[in-house]
Formats: structure tokens, sequence, C-alpha cells
């Protein structure tokens, strides 16, 4: 599981991300990112209602995406980004190995 600290919880602050945001998409998922006031990159995940109906494969998508966010933290070692994840409907039948890759090819085209 993430530390909580690498989690965008700020009220407001997934806001401004996808408003204010810079985009990449890769084929599992849409990423908005902003440069972060804070020392370290913080993470949110957005699986909407329209992924699936049913809450337990939503939430299964967020844990694997929060473990790949976890031992992938190399990746964003010096940076300081707020990030969101959209899951897109091909990421609910999408393995782990797929959704590995696809966040890693993702955390790659941070600037």
């Amino acid at each position: 599981m993430l530390a909580k600290k690498y989690k965008l919880t700020r009220g407001g602050a997934m806001d401004d991300v996808f408003k204010k945001g810079y985009g990449a998409s890769g084929r599992f998922f849409l990423m908005k990112y902003m440069p972060s006031a804070g020392n370290i990159c913080a993470f949110s995940i957005t699986t909407s209602a329209k992924l699936s109906k049913k809450a337990t494969e939503r939430n299964l998508v967020r844990r694997r995406v929060f473990e790949i966010l976890r031992l992938s933290q190399s990746l964003t070692s010096g940076k300081k980004y707020d990030i969101v994840f959209l899951a897109r409907k091909s990421s609910i039948n999408a393995s782990y190995n797929a959704l590995c890759a696809d966040v890693t090819e993702l955390l790659k085209k941070l600037p």
C-alpha cells in the first residue's frame, strides 16, 4: 500500500490538477499532472461508476495502481508533481503486468 504522504488528499488539489494540469494518455489510463508545491510526488486514482457498476472491480484497479506506484517510486524520485490517473474501461479486464507497463510508460513521460 502506498504511504499516505504520497497520496493526493488536499482539498481542491485534484480540481487544480484537472483544470491547470498537463495530460498524457496510455492504453489503460489518462494521466493529468502539474508541478507541486510540496517536496514529493503525490498521486490519486479516479475510477468512475462508468468504469464498472461493481465497486469491487473499481477498487481492484485502484489497489493495483497504488501498488505499482509504490514499487516504482524510483521513477518519480527527485520530481515534484501532483498526479491523477483516470482509469479507462479497458483497465477492468487488464492483467497486473499490462497495467504496470502502462503506468510505468506514463511516469516516464514526466518532464
